[in-house]
């Protein structure tokens, strides 16, 4: 089979054979993601531990120089991955039903010495920069000395993404699970734990993420080198061959997605500190966490999706891709409820419980990012589907539309409402991205715009958010009581959906169990 880089036709796409049945091929992924998800679930409870632990400990001036030196890693980190662990998910599944291992290899070593040299150079222009003027980067001490311990982890968490997508290609939901969701958040929670209980500085726990992600970066890589052997792409004889162009040529023009991912993250919060203060940064940043467990679930079926759909694409099996995108896209809808709920309908609550009253004001903020990053997350895996297809120069002119859109809009809100107007800018961005990805989705990929048959899902979704902010207005419950009627909620919409989510498909053996096999 030939690789195809270029435009797919809209029209006239050849049929799956009838052994490639789209159901199975839909059940067999969210099998896998289920275990990534389960991780995932327990990378949150580590995560926001993690987070109200620091809130809580830290003043607001640390908890936002230590926000800040986070957004700054994060800009750092996103230009050292160059969009390379995403086009290894594409290419490397394709070279191997090409039977292609001298590429496949090729593949993983360009991007990682790509990740090195760039994500170094990164880490010593801003070490050069502070060293040269202490206030190039930020205006508050603390957050410039977190800044140069930090940005070290640029390089290291871009090789710990290519790791991450190289477990998922391979197949190993496990590694995944330990690598990304037990071992890293787990390693920064110690830290913070440590933190608290000896009474240490902020800079102790910087110098904890740090030595947590070398180890991490080194324990991993021996993993997938015997991986790699025991697969055959180490094998002895194979030549390597470095395919510089096919894989540059896919990644860079969408470093424009990444340039987006940035905006909504770290330079908002970098806009926040030269607009404003660290306290309105820790207003916004505190409220960030909570708003993106809305994309729980997203995150955990993205690190298999990509290279599963990427195999149905080699493989032409247009039907069985299109099965996968809706039935991912109503599972993400479903699950993702029970967080929004919370973090939209009882936002003030949620904000109050978790960080005190002193960041009341954050309840604002949670609920119009939650908005963003839910709807965001229900319309699907449109951007990823949209690389699968190479439709490249589409992506990266969204991208630059949303970016030069969000940037100007951007700077007015923030100068303008501080923490709330950041709060604005990233839903708008988030949305807006997300309608254009899902034009060109319709417009240029055999994925269907809407499946009429999943219109029950959206619809009972916005039937039961609004019956959560009239029972949040009308009876103001306690936070407990609140999050067992979000709980209670969710249990109802997915005994109602559970034909349309085929779960007696996707887990089989819950048949077997008394009375759930029979409720679901």
């Amino acid at each position: 089979m030939t690789e195809v880089d270029g435009p797919v036709e809209r029209l006239g796409y050849p049929q799956e054979p009838e052994d490639a049945s789209s159901s199975v091929q839909t059940a067999r992924h969210m099998r896998g993601s289920s275990v990534v998800f389960a991780g995932r679930l327990l990378a949150v409870v580590f995560g926001l531990v993690s987070e109200v632990l620091l809130v809580r400990y830290l003043s607001k001036g640390q908890y936002g120089s230590f926000a800040y030196a986070l957004s700054v890693l994060s800009l750092g980190t996103s230009i050292s991955v160059l969009g390379l662990d995403k086009a290894a998910a594409r290419f490397i599944p394709i070279y191997q039903e090409q039977h292609d291992r001298a590429r496949a290899l090729g593949t993983i070593v360009l991007a990682a010495l790509s990740m090195v040299v760039v994500g170094t150079a990164v880490a010593v222009i801003v070490a050069v920069l502070q060293a040269d003027d202490a206030t190039a980067l930020t205006r508050d001490a603390q957050a410039a000395g977190l800044l140069l311990i930090l940005i070290a982890l640029a390089p290291i968490r871009a090789l710990g993404a290519l790791q991450v997508s190289l477990l998922a290609v391979f197949s190993r939901p496990g590694a995944i699970f330990v690598r990304r969701y037990l071992l890293d958040p787990g390693s920064q929670l110690l830290a913070v734990a440590i933190l608290v209980v000896t009474g240490r500085d902020v800079q102790f726990v910087a110098l904890g993420y740090l030595i947590a992600g070398v180890a991490m970066l080194v324990v991993y890589s021996l993993i997938l080198v015997r991986l790699l052997s025991r697969i055959g792409i180490l094998a002895d004889g194979i030549r390597l061959r470095l395919p510089v162009r096919s894989l540059f040529s896919y990644s860079l023009p969408l470093l424009s997605t990444d340039l987006v991912f940035v905006l909504r993250g770290a330079i908002i919060v970098i806009a926040l500190e030269a607009l404003h203060s660290t306290v309105e940064v820790a207003s916004y940043r505190a409220s960030l966490p909570i708003a993106r467990q809305n994309m729980i679930v997203v995150e955990a079926l993205t690190i298999l999706f990509i290279p599963v759909a990427s195999r149905l694409f080699a493989r032409q099996h247009h039907a069985a891709l299109n099965d996968l995108y809706w039935q991912t896209a109503i599972w993400i809808t479903i699950l993702t409820f029970p967080l929004f709920a919370a973090s939209f309908a009882f936002s003030d609550l949620v904000a109050t419980t978790l960080y005190g009253i002193e960041y009341a004001s954050s309840g604002s903020v949670l609920a119009i990012l939650a908005v963003g990053f839910y709807v965001n997350a229900a319309l699907g895996f449109n951007g990823l589907v949209l690389r699968v297809y190479a439709r490249v120069r589409y992506l990266v002119i969204a991208d630059l539309i949303t970016a030069a859109v969000g940037l100007s809009a951007g700077f007015v809100l923030i100068r303008e409402f501080g923490a709330l107007g950041a709060a604005l800018a990233t839903a708008g961005i988030l949305l807006l991205q997300n309608l254009l990805y899902h034009v060109g989705v319709a417009r240029f990929t055999p994925v269907r715009w809407f499946e009429p048959r999943y219109l029950p899902v959206y619809l009972l979704v916005t039937a039961m958010i609004a019956g959560l902010l009239v029972v949040q207005v009308v009876l103001r419950p306690p936070f407990l009581v609140a999050i067992a009627f979000s709980g209670t909620v969710w249990v109802f919409m997915i005994l109602r959906l559970r034909t349309l989510m085929r779960l007696s498909e996707v887990f089989p053996e819950v048949r077997r169990v008394p009375i759930l096999g029979r409720l679901l």
